[in-house]
């Protein structure tokens, strides 16, 4: 099936005293057909380049027009009412026909509609898992051991950055060599790989996967030493619907993450014929909501589950579009990424900053000098349709799993002395 997004961009050129119209048509990658699995780049410019060389001969668009002028995008039209997300959550509790639409729709994990009842209804659901078996038995030792934070997008990952870079009231003073990390600790030994520190020491947003394939490499290479470590991951969650109008926001009017890395097993890049760029542009900004959502190659979908679960047990992103595997994965990146939240001895919620800090504390021994005064998100109003907010609980439907999942472990340690 072909991917429908098309644009169309007309010119007005002049020869001789005489003006012409020249439309061309710039197609999706998808319509492109560009199927070459041997792509791997790292780099968005090589990657379009890659794109602009192999469709040359097929006409997929003029190679030669300016990137700034490749992607305009037409807005949402149509006379449908728009609401904030806080607005559909409640809407959803009392206009029938909504609740029956979302719950009658189709989901990849068996436990889903169970999971978003207890989200938007307050319904019972538990996990079945013993919290008294809580991976918290690990004491830190900041002269030895390294914290490993994976930064989700749009978790307050860059807000919580800094504030590591700033805010941590630490027992020695910070100190650089080589600059392998902005703050190792009295021995010489880098004790916090996070953006603050080590700048992005396994890639762009490293999600859990890629972290484990290089951070071994990575520490020997800046420590110029191989040596015992013990590695504690913490990470960052989010409301799933807050996260992703986030990202939308955030892609449609900054900049996207094409150059992420997305390493798994031997690879550097997923196959070009699973992942690809969802749109052939300099950026995405202009791209509507439906637009965003409708990419089937766009990893914001339930971008927290595939971030914190191990892809190696599902090869990878391979067969990333067979519906079948995504039955397969869809229970298996949920248990996945559970577990290693089980076994982080920290993580935050956005939502809940002052017993977040807490628990940092609780875990490391590390106090913040301040408390935490992060901005209320925009996101909070932005507005959409019931039918563009159904489509979005189908493409976080992971996320609910693991963020409720999260809540939980996160009340229980609450409670722990």
């Amino acid at each position: 099936m072909k991917y429908k997004h098309q644009l169309n961009v007309t010119l007005l050129v002049t020869l001789t005293g005489l003006t012409f119209i020249l439309s061309f048509h710039i197609l999706s990658v998808k319509e492109c057909q560009c199927q070459n699995s041997n792509f791997r780049e790292t780099s968005y410019n090589e990657l379009k380049e890659k794109i602009q060389l192999n469709c040359k001969e097929k006409g997929c668009f003029d190679t030669k027009k300016p990137a700034d002028v490749i992607g305009t995008f037409e807005p949402d039209t149509g006379l449908e009412r728009t609401y904030t997300i806080d607005e559909l959550r409640e809407l959803v509790k009392y206009k029938s026909q909504l609740k029956e639409t979302f719950l009658s729709q189709n989901y990849y994990h068996p436990k889903t509609k169970d999971v978003l009842k207890r989200y938007f209804f307050g319904d019972t659901f538990t996990f079945n898992v013993s919290f008294d078996m809580v991976n918290g038995s690990r004491v830190y030792d900041i002269q030895n051991d390294v914290i490993v934070f994976l930064h989700l997008q749009k978790t307050g990952g860059t807000h919580i950055n800094a504030r590591f870079g700033e805010e941590l009231d630490l027992p020695f003073t910070c100190r650089s060599k080589n600059g392998s990390s902005k703050c190792l600790n009295p021995q010489g030994h880098i004790w916090f790989v996070t953006r603050a520190f080590t700048e992005r020491a396994c890639g762009t947003h490293a999600d859990w996967t890629q972290m484990h394939r290089c951070i071994d490499h990575m520490m020997d290479t800046r420590e110029g030493k191989s040596r015992p470590r013990r590695y504690f991951y913490i990470t960052q969650l989010r409301d799933p619907l807050d996260r992703y109008l986030s990202e939308f926001h955030h892609q449609s009017t900054t900049s996207h993450w094409e150059g992420a890395t997305l390493g798994c097993k031997d690879y550097d890049k997923p196959y070009w014929d699973d992942i690809r760029p969802c749109f052939l542009t300099k950026n995405w900004q202009g791209v509507s909501f439906s637009e965003f959502m409708d990419c089937p190659f766009n990893l914001a979908t339930n971008r927290m589950t595939r971030m914190l679960a191990d892809l190696v047990q599902t090869q990878c992103y391979s067969n990333y579009h067979s519906e079948h595997w995504k039955h397969v994965r869809a229970e298996e990146w949920v248990e996945s990424a559970q577990q290693n939240i089980f076994n982080m001895k920290h993580f935050s919620l956005m939502e809940r900053p002052d017993e977040s800090d807490l628990l940092f504390q609780k875990a490391f021994g590390i106090k913040f000098k301040t408390k935490d005064k992060q901005k209320l998100s925009r996101t909070a109003k932005l507005q959409i349709t019931e039918k563009q907010f159904l489509k979005m609980i189908q493409l976080a439907e992971l996320d609910f799993h693991i963020y409720l999942f999260a809540q939980d472990l996160f009340n229980y340690r609450l409670t722990r002395k």
